[in-house]
């Protein structure tokens, strides 16, 4: 697929009617996860590919990872105001005026009536704006169809003019005031009780689609639920970043769904005591039907006590509780052993992760209390010993022998955390060796901790393993890679060393014995990368160079034409490669005998003292992939399907 002059052209897809439904099923909802404008043009390629593409995305959320902040997130909360006189249509921002937000395709919106029966509001005093004013004082007022009684609810599509022709939109166009797409190819209606998953933005509960099952509501130094209405009972998945609740909120018996599985909490930081308030009568009333419950307290250490007393009391009652995640910061550790204590009367808890801060010896003794007091039977564990940037922990501190963390065993996946793995690593060591069955370790530091120190921790790792992760380790000339060279798990398939010191020269023997199953190869923010040693993975499917900072001379460039032919997807956001570099990366791309195309993800990337602006244009007509490629994903996931 190739974009000229901003215009999307699609591949001919001759075998797309003989994929059957459960399988497009599938594509279109793991596409709405990755790339939810390729979904839409998706949507529009063929007339089988219409109705799952439309289904998943206003049935799912578009990505399971971190949230943009409010001021970023119209993609799933914005107003529209339509001119019936000349078929076009304008972005409103929360105050009823014409913003200059960027078009979005995929974006939902509710439509503004713009005629005489909203009053008059004054626009912006710009005179481009003024063929949309007419919106009364009353924003939700003006959204309601006089007709129906209902809102009416849009889904952005590419946008095109009158003549349903495909508008060129470059990346650093503002709209909409450089293009006017039409409203009737431009927007498709969506029946309102269709609407699943929402995004709200806006400081009214009153938006909210009234049959939705998924909803997100982001806060921000000017956004709050002012608006005293309980959420639908529909939802089944709520989540509160940063948001301030309404005083009113303190009067109501019933907050959240009573239906609720899946609840996410965030507080802003610094806020007002009702607001805290607030939130403890919330957890007083957990529903009993949650499965997933995630509480980031990081800038409310002091709010910590009071919220473990509430939550050991209501914990017993949690009979389908599955997941749980607590993030606190600066808080009495005797309250997290009250805490993970409770834990244990949660029979179908299998995904637990906890964040515990320390600052002294005492403190870690606390967190071997801790980890002897979580419960048993867990599929995956996440125990995360922090120590805020400004406190230095220092060697004086922990000086002699320290007890090893009980932490329990776990069924498939571990993740730790320590502040200083150099004198606590002999704890961690034990863990890990006693783990017969795990599928997944990350290994985490502060700063650059451990060397040869973590010499015997990489000797015991389990032969189950296929995944291991190791970031901010001081690994340059320690041999600890070495070892690991020495010490394979027979089954692993990603390996992922972040933000720690490594040359090429260290990753030496490890590369002359790479295990065979190994797909995954991730260096990002790898200090003194600067190439690559020789050979790479032979299934290599996966390269993540992210930040490294990779040289650009010719002897440095060598590994980009020994890219495996297996090579899926090379990740070079934030490097540095020399122009030269371009023409190797096409050669190596382009080389005869691949076996898949690459989706590349070169956002940020600087090619020397000369920029080439036509690369990105040249790159497409070779590969899939580029920071304004779309639908990317979508045929990945098709080839696949069609070569099985």
């Amino acid at each position: 697929m190739i974009r000229r002059a901003g215009i999307m052209t699609l591949p001919p897809l001759p075998q797309m009617d003989k994929l059957p439904n459960d399988i497009l099923d599938i594509i279109c909802r793991r596409l709405n996860q990755v790339d939810r404008e390729a979904l839409v043009h998706l949507a529009l390629a063929t007339p089988t590919l219409f109705a799952p593409a439309i289904s998943a995305a206003i049935r799912y959320r578009p990505s399971r990872g971190p949230l943009p902040a409010p001021s970023q997130s119209v993609t799933f909360d914005a107003q529209l105001l339509v001119d019936p006189t000349n078929d076009t249509f304008g972005l409103l921002d929360r105050f009823a005026r014409l913003s200059s937000d960027e078009y979005r395709v995929g974006m939902f919106a509710r439509v503004a009536l713009s005629d005489t029966r909203c009053g008059g509001m004054a626009s912006d005093g710009d005179e481009e704006d003024d063929e949309f004013a007419g919106m009364g004082s009353d924003p939700d007022a003006a959204f309601v169809d006089a007709r129906s009684g209902h809102p009416r609810w849009m889904l952005l599509l590419p946008p095109r003019n009158r003549q349903r022709r495909h508008i060129a939109v470059p990346a650093s166009a503002l709209w909409p005031r450089r293009i006017e797409p039409s409203a009737r190819w431009s927007l498709l209606r969506i029946p309102v009780h269709q609407l699943q998953f929402y995004t709200l933005a806006v400081n009214t509960t009153q938006r909210i689609p009234p049959l939705c099952r998924a909803l997100c509501c982001l806060g921000g130094p000017q956004i709050n639920i002012w608006a005293a209405t309980p959420f639908p009972d529909t939802i089944r998945s709520l989540e509160l970043r940063r948001v301030k609740f309404p005083f009113a909120f303190l009067f109501l018996d019933q907050i959240l769904p009573p239906q609720l599985e899946r609840l996410y909490i965030s507080l802003p930081l610094y806020d007002a005591d009702w607001n805290n308030a607030t939130l403890l009568q919330l957890l007083r009333n957990l529903p009993a039907t949650i499965r997933e419950f995630v509480l980031d307290l990081s800038g409310y250490g002091s709010l910590w006590p009071e919220c473990s007393i509430i939550l050991a009391e209501v914990l017993p009652s949690l009979d389908h509780l599955e997941l749980c995640s607590v993030k606190t910061r600066w808080l009495p550790l005797t309250c997290s052993v009250t805490f993970a204590s409770a834990l244990q009367a949660c029979a179908k808890l299998k995904r637990l992760a906890m964040q515990v801060n320390i600052e002294y010896k005492e403190d870690y003794l606390k967190c071997v209390q801790i980890a002897a007091a979580l419960p048993t039977g867990l599929d995956a564990l996440q125990f995360d010993v922090i120590v805020d940037d400004s406190m230095p922990i220092y060697e004086s501190e922990f000086a002699g022998p320290l007890p090893p963390l009980p932490l329990p065993r776990v069924a498939r996946e571990l993740q730790v955390t320590m502040p200083d793995w150099v004198t606590t690593v002999a704890t961690v060591t034990p863990i890990v060796s006693q783990q017969p069955g795990l599928v997944r370790l990350v290994l985490k530091g502060r700063h650059l901790g451990a060397g040869p120190e973590s010499v015997p921790l990489l000797s015991v790792l389990p032969a189950s393993l296929k995944s291991l992760t190791l970031e901010a380790w001081d690994l340059h000339g320690t041999g600890v890679l070495d070892v690991l060279a020495r010490h394979y798990p027979p089954h692993l398939q990603s390996l992922i060393v972040k933000n720690c010191t490594v040359h090429a020269e260290d990753l030496t023997l490890l590369a002359s014995r790479w295990p065979s199953s190994l797909v995954h190869l991730g260096l990002p923010e790898s200090g003194g990368l600067t190439t690559l040693p020789l050979p790479l993975p032979p299934k290599l499917q996966t390269l993540d160079l992210s930040w490294a900072p990779l040289g650009t001379g010719n002897d440095e460039v060598k590994w980009v034409t020994a890219l495996p032919t297996t090579l899926q997807r090379l990740h070079l956001g934030s490097t540095t490669l020399a122009l030269v570099s371009t023409d190797l990366l096409l050669k190596a791309i382009g080389a005869s005998g691949r076996d898949n195309r690459i989706s590349l993800s070169a956002e940020n990337v600087w090619w020397g003292d000369e920029v080439d602006e036509d690369w990105e244009m040249t790159l497409k007509g070779t590969v899939v992939g580029g920071t304004e490629t779309l639908m990317k994903a979508a045929f990945q996931l098709l080839g696949r399907f069609l070569r099985e």
